[in-house]
């Protein structure tokens, strides 16, 4: 769970163009509008170089891997499954290249359309084991986490995983698309195909439920000191009650 940007995004209003504030491994801020847009520009002349070369469809791959097999995991649980939805969903894109459209979205928000597709018919062909913890060394890149800290981020992850299975399937859905994968919730609608309102509708009903569970499961399982007092200052102000606590004096 991204801490520091946690407790910002649990308090943030529904603005339909703006992403969540993710936070990457590098620690950079969250791509503004004008990054995006150009972006979409590099992903346009970079599809067209596939038509030249095939090779070049690689750079689709590892831009956009990590988030299609988050998105599966935080679905899932099972990191086996996340594994083959990511990559049958790049294999699906490949082969369907030819059908995308520009329509002022990324080729990411399309790749989310694939693995929802994928996902769905793979948790149809299986039964789906869920792990009990999120073993990022599996998937992720290397990173500078003590071990104590990186023991404090897997609970964190597997705290947070077991309340987000306690909201309904929409609400789910939208949080792991804008607050873990950074989707604004235009891009949402476009991979869920959701009317815009039902999107925000489901992204502040999500955040507030999400808030509680972390409020009532959070210490018992074992959620770290960081993540506690974030999520007891994001309920205390949704209470409207003005407390300062002595650490941030």
């Amino acid at each position: 769970m991204a801490l520091r940007s946690f407790y910002k995004w649990t308090m943030d209003g529904d603005v339909a163009d703006s992403p969540a504030p993710v936070e990457d491994r590098s620690g950079s801020a969250p791509a503004s509008a004008p990054t995006r847009a150009a972006d979409l520009v590099i992903e346009k002349k970079r599809l067209q170089l596939v038509g030249l070369d095939p090779e070049k469809f690689d750079y689709f791959f590892e831009k956009y891997y990590d988030q299609i097999f988050k998105f599966a995991f935080w679905r899932t649980g099972d990191h086996d499954l996340a594994a083959d939805v990511a990559g049958e969903t790049f294999a699906v894109a490949w082969d369907r290249r030819r059908q995308f459209r520009w329509q002022g979205y990324s080729f990411g928000a399309w790749l989310f359309q694939i693995a929802r597709s994928v996902l769905s018919h793979e948790q149809r062909r299986q039964q789906t084991r869920r792990e009990t913890a999120y073993v990022p060394e599996q998937h992720d890149r290397a990173d500078t986490l003590t071990p104590d800290d990186d023991l404090a981020r897997r609970t964190d992850q597997e705290v947070m995983r077991r309340c987000l299975a306690q909201l309904n399937a929409a609400q789910h859905e939208v949080i792991v698309l804008n607050h873990f994968l950074g989707l604004t919730t235009r891009e949402i609608a476009v991979v869920t195909t959701l009317p815009l309102g039902t999107v925000n509708s489901h992204l502040r009903r999500g955040k507030r439920e999400l808030r509680r569970h972390l409020s009532e499961h959070g210490e018992a399982g074992g959620l770290s000191a960081e993540a506690l007092r974030i999520v007891k200052r994001a309920d205390i102000e949704e209470s409207g009650l003005n407390i300062v606590t002595p650490d941030e004096k």
